[in-house]
């Protein structure tokens, strides 16, 4: 059963990520949303810098992610503005692991999004996020291959929306520290890809 269900996600993801994206609004305005969980087997809470170009900025923002169980978490993010605009970028993420074990496929996790820019007068800079996210363990490494839709409602009749694709590779420094170094492919127009990197902190 859990074989077959791993087969028929990765079907779905397939299928839709070789569908023509639906362009929405600007890249500019949704290069901020990232999904930001640390698997358990790396840490169950832990705390993080993480580094990433806005709006062709550099940003820093510190993150979080806990899991409260086996098969949930919760993560969250925020980036207080450097600048002279006041502009402060925050995420929260929930999140529910389902786990497989098939070689080196070990789970799938279902994960809902918000994302905003707190004094940003652009109301189109708040979006949601529905993502499937697949954990393989290889080696020292663990990677996780997302596939999201973000969407934003503009008004009551109208909505932007979009899709990215993101792969991250996560590995433990010691004990207490780990690394994670990942990249996100946006498409509006024309393909975009955002590295990111991430030093965390096992709490």
């Amino acid at each position: 059963m859990k074989e077959a269900l791993f087969n028929f996600s990765f079907f779905i993801c397939f299928c839709i990520s070789n569908l023509s994206f639906a362009l929405g609004d600007d890249y500019y305005s949704y290069n901020f949303v990232h999904i930001d969980v640390i698997p358990s087997e790396i840490a169950k809470n832990s705390i993080a810098l993480k580094s990433f170009e806005v709006n062709e900025k550099l940003n820093t923002f510190i993150s979080t992610s806990h899991w409260f169980s086996e098969n949930l978490y919760f993560s969250g993010s925020i980036s207080p503005s450097t600048d002279k605009n006041i502009n402060i970028t925050y995420s929260i993420n929930f999140g529910y692991k389902s786990e497989f074990n098939i070689n080196s496929f070990r789970s799938i996790y279902f994960d809902l999004g918000y994302y905003a820019k707190r004094f940003d007068s652009d109301f189109n800079n708040k979006w949601k996020s529905i993502s499937i996210l697949s954990e393989f363990n290889i080696k020292k490494y663990i990677l996780l291959y997302s596939y999201s839709y973000i969407f934003n409602n503009i008004s009551q009749d109208e909505r932007d929306s979009n899709r990215f694709l993101s792969l991250s590779i996560i590995k433990k420094i010691n004990k207490n520290f780990f690394v994670n170094l990942g990249i996100n492919i946006y498409n509006d127009d024309d393909r975009y890809s955002q590295p990111f990197l991430k030093l965390g902190y096992k709490i």
